[in-house]
């Protein structure tokens, strides 16, 4: 048997118990039962050893019994199958005595029997039947005590073996102190492993909780607490520690002399981990809401503030300790942007809803100094276990920049990114919503810019734009302020005027024109033509409207668009001139020396005016390359050398746009081919190259090699005269070359000797 403290409870009762398991045969009927535990009792009671009968058969321990008249084995294994509880008196064959017994069934197949024996009171009622009865009187209360007691124990067995709770008895008088087995098993010991002592107990206690557990017995001796209860950590057989709760009841005799400690210990590792983790948990949240990059602000169910982490703070102007316990309308003070009128408290919307809460649109967060912000918020419920609401967290940001960037992403959306004037898209819905019969007359105005193209390629794109932009803003200042003005695209622009008829627009256009022929870009002239219409009744259509405008402005457009890009066309010779005075000397050089061999080979007067505007405009492409580049002393790299190459190209381009001058634009193309096919841009060979572009090209060295150039040294004509026969038929063709050697040269001021 056991040493718990049950157990040892259990020995001292006057009554004997025994715990039994029914067995069964083949066809499930109670053959047998065997003993599982017995107390001391028992053995006073009936004379049989525990140590002896435990695990054995009753029909083993007592072989007469299933002779008896009472059927012992059908009795119990009846109570045992079905359950229940009986109390009767018997009389045991085998063991010659008379037993007043209480049996139950714990569980199906189990059985438990407390008994008393009452052998003796059976023959005084056979001898003298009035004694029996005083007999019975003076017992009665007894039996009471005695049944009570043992019901309370049999429970009391039965509570400790279901749950993990472990028993501790000490004897104070004797100094023994006993473990239950739920006790060892508790800390993962069998019975004989732990040694029933002080001592024992004490080893197993952690040295840090050694103290604080001594300390905890004393004063409850002493009478400091009221009760004893103590949490600490017991060593568990697989080497770590166990969190116990220990509680224990102090019996004292009738001097006030302790003699008795009873107590328990409970497992409590998992709730304290649990514990820990709760407050691992609440920590980290609360470490969370103070660190997170928005505004947190918790408030308890009535809608007082709790908490205030720092970037709230920061935003509201109020510090944590100021603003805990104060109402949330006046720590978060939110108006209207456009209406200025106080916005509902979100904290108090999500109490009376229990509902999440979003604000975005609009609100502006005044703080404690009056500064305002745009924010948006959510505030969100907490809820309890039955989903009670029990206050509310509310996170905020500052939306100022994003605001700016939402407003940039509106603005852009109807907005033309480079002049800043309204946009396509903007301009078709404005025409949409202003097409009414309130806002007849209504107008609409075409234009388009001249000569963007030949700007873009003379002098680059970063200068178109400047001259869209510069446009953009005389149309604004031209036209009144509730005028739709629009770039559609490229180069063409659309104004939109409501309540407008032809003769005010006229007045407009006018004042638009005048103010950009008074204004000019880089020296250049800037120009654009206008077309218009004018819907006077609602039957007309605006696609009609613009259809109609368009074909005005591209009849403008075919008259004004010639002389402005001639026009043009002398402002980049101009600004090239102007630009480097030695490449206006370097042209009218070529110029007149391109005339000379025309001469010399006898063409007609008007091939030699070709040959001579030729001459003055072969590098009108250079206007586009870099002065950095044009001007460089030293050799130029590959990369520059490329970039100078393109200005052929570029002259071409410049030069096709102009009326009559489309002859002449291809001769620029071509003043950089070879006789041999290796010159630039086409490769072109022999006399596949233009005449005069052929001419060009031997004039155009010749003054390079006798003036001053930023990348190469002046030589002397005879020098270059000879320079010219080492290429001719390779650079140069030879024919030309020898017409310039025997009747140009010689005219020179300085010919051959």
């Amino acid at each position: 048997m056991g040493h718990g403290s049950y157990e040892h409870l259990m020995n001292e009762l006057p009554m004997g118990y025994a715990d039994h398991k029914i067995i069964l045969d083949e066809n499930n009927r109670p053959c047998d039962y065997e003993f599982v535990e017995v107390n001391d009792t028992f053995e006073k009671l009936t004379g049989l050893k525990g140590s002896v009968i435990m695990g054995k058969k009753v029909s083993e321990v007592l072989p007469g019994i299933k002779r008896s008249a009472f059927n012992w084995i059908k009795y119990y294994g009846n109570l045992a199958i079905n359950g229940g509880s009986e109390e009767f008196e018997q009389y045991s064959e085998p063991l010659k005595r008379w037993y007043k017994i209480k049996a139950y069934s714990p569980e199906k197949g189990r059985f438990v029997t407390a008994f008393s024996d009452i052998t003796d009171q059976k023959n005084i009622e056979s001898q003298d039947p009035s004694k029996a009865q005083d007999l019975e009187a003076m017992n009665r209360d007894l039996r009471a005590r005695v049944a009570e007691l043992e019901e309370s124990v049999l429970r009391f067995k039965i509570a400790a073996e279901g749950t993990q709770t472990g028993i501790w008895d000490w004897d104070m008088i004797k100094d023994e102190i006993m473990f239950s087995s739920q006790w060892k098993a508790m800390l993962g010991y069998e019975d004989h492993e732990i040694e029933n002592s002080i001592s024992g107990w004490k080893n197993l206690w952690h040295p840090h909780d050694a103290s604080t557990i001594e300390k905890a017995f004393k004063d409850h001796l002493a009478g400091k607490t009221k009760k004893y209860e103590i949490i600490h950590r017991c060593r568990h057989k697989d080497g770590n520690w166990r969190w116990i709760v220990a509680r224990g009841t102090l019996l004292r005799d009738d001097q006030g002399k302790p003699y008795r400690w009873v107590g328990t210990h409970v497992d409590v590792t998992a709730i304290k981990a649990m514990e820990d983790q709760l407050f691992q948990e609440k920590d980290q949240f609360k470490t969370t809401l103070l660190s997170v990059g928005d505004g947190i602000i918790s408030t308890d169910v009535k809608g007082r503030v709790l908490i205030l982490n720092p970037v709230a703070e920061e935003l509201t102007g109020w510090l944590h300790e100021e603003a805990v316990g104060r109402s949330m309308d006046e720590v978060f003070h939110i108006i209207h942007e456009e209406t200025r009128e106080r916005c509902e408290n979100p904290a108090q919307k999500v109490i009376d809803t229990g509902k999440i809460v979003e604000g975005r649109d609009q609100i502006l967060l005044v703080s404690k100094d009056g500064f305002e912000r745009p924010i948006e918020n959510t505030a969100a419920p907490i809820k309890d276990e039955d989903g009670n609401v029990t206050g509310v967290v509310l996170a905020f940001r500052d939306f100022t920049e994003r605001k700016k960037s939402q407003d940039e992403i509106v603005y852009l959306s109807f907005h033309d990114h480079l002049t800043g004037l309204y946009n396509r898209c903007y301009f078709e819905t404005e025409l949409k919503r202003l097409d009414t019969k309130r806002n007849l007359p209504m107008t609409i105005i075409m234009g388009d810019v001249n000569g963007l193209k030949l700007i873009n390629d003379s002098f680059g794109h970063f200068v178109g734009d400047e001259l869209l932009v510069k446009i953009g803003q005389i149309l604004k200042k031209s036209f009144r302020d509730d005028d739709i003005i629009a770039r559609l695209g490229g180069d063409e622009y659309a104004i939109l005027l409501p309540n407008t008829d032809e003769v005010e627009t006229q007045l407009l256009i006018n004042r638009a024109i005048e103010s950009i022929n008074k204004e000019d870009l880089r020296g250049l002239e800037m120009s654009i033509s206008f077309g218009w219409a004018t819907k006077t009744h609602m039957c007309q259509t605006t696609e009609f409207l613009m259809k109609k405008a368009e074909d005005r402005m591209y009849n403008k457009k075919l008259f004004e668009g010639p002389s402005v890009r001639e026009r043009v066309i002398d402002g980049i010779v101009a600004t090239l001139n102007a630009k480097s005075p030695r490449e206006q000397a370097h042209s009218e050089r070529v110029s007149r020396l391109c005339v000379a061999m025309g001469k010399a080979l006898k063409l007609e007067s008007g091939e030699i005016k070709t040959l001579k505007a030729l001459g003055l405009l072969h590098d009108i492409g250079r206007i586009a390359i870099a002065d950095h580049i044009l001007n460089k002393p030293d050799l130029l790299t590959e990369k520059e050398y490329k970039e100078i190459k393109r200005h052929s190209e570029i002259g071409f381009r410049i030069l096709s746009t102009a009326n009559g001058m489309s002859e002449i634009a291809d001769y620029v193309l071509a003043h950089h081919e070879r006789w041999d096919g290796k010159g630039y841009p086409k490769g072109l060979k022999g006399d596949f190259i233009p005449l005069p572009s052929r001419i060009c090209a031997i004039a155009d060295a010749y003054d390079a090699m006798t003036n001053f150039r930023s990348y190469q040294s002046v030589v002397r004509p005879e020098i270059a005269a000879q320079e010219l026969k080492k290429k001719a038929g390779k650079q140069f063709d030879a024919d030309l070359v020898d017409v310039f050697i025997k009747k140009v040269f010689p005219t020179l001021s300085n010919p051959l000797p």
